[in-house]
C-alpha cells in the first residue's frame, strides 16, 4: 500500500490548505469502508451518502460534459454532538459546518488511486481551540482510509 498527503496547489502555485487531501492506493470499498468506521467508532452515524459521481454521470451529458471527471466518488456526512455544541457556542452561525463531510473518490484517468479529502474548517468566533478541535477529528477520520 502507497499513500501520500498532498496539500493541494492553486493558481499561483501557493500550498492551499482549505482542503486537506490523501491518496492511497487501495481499493475504494476497503478505503470507504475504514472511514465509515473510524466515524461510528467516535459514536457517531453516517447520516448520508452522497453518490457524487453517479448524479454527475447522469447529468453531464446534458450540461455539455462528455468526459468522466470521476470513476467513482462518494461523500459521507455526519455530524459530532459534542463539537456542534463546541462550535455553536463558538458562534451561532457555525451550524453551517455540520453536517461533516469527508469525500472518497477514484479519478477516472487514475483508477489505481483512491483519494480522500475533507475542507479544513474555517470557524466564526474567536476559539481556535475548538476549530483545531474539529480538524483533528476529521484529519483522525480521514486518516483511517490509508490504514
Amino acid at each position: 500500500m502507497t499513500l501520500a498527503a498532498a496539500p493541494l496547489l492553486h493558481a499561483g502555485g501557493e500550498i492551499d490548505d482549505r482542503v486537506i487531501h490523501y491518496q492511497v492506493e487501495e481499493e475504494f470499498d476497503y478505503v470507504k469502508e475504514n472511514i465509515a468506521m473510524a466515524i461510528t467508532d467516535r459514536g457517531m452515524i453516517v447520516s448520508g451518502t452522497l453518490h457524487v459521481s453517479a448524479m454527475m454521470q447522469r447529468t453531464g451529458a446534458d450540461l455539455g460534459f462528455t468526459d468522466q471527471v470521476y470513476q467513482i466518488a462518494e461523500s459521507l456526512e455526519f455530524c459530532s454532538t459534542m463539537m456542534s455544541h463546541r462550535m455553536t457556542r463558538a458562534h451561532p452561525a457555525n451550524i453551517t459546518v455540520c453536517p461533516f463531510t469527508v469525500s472518497i473518490y477514484v479519478e477516472a484517468d487514475k483508477p489505481e488511486t483512491v483519494n480522500i479529502a475533507f475542507r479544513r474548517p474555517n470557524l466564526l468566533g474567536n476559539q481556535p481551540e475548538v476549530e483545531e478541535a474539529v480538524f483533528n477529528m476529521l484529519n483522525e477520520i480521514a486518516r483511517a482510509g490509508l490504514e
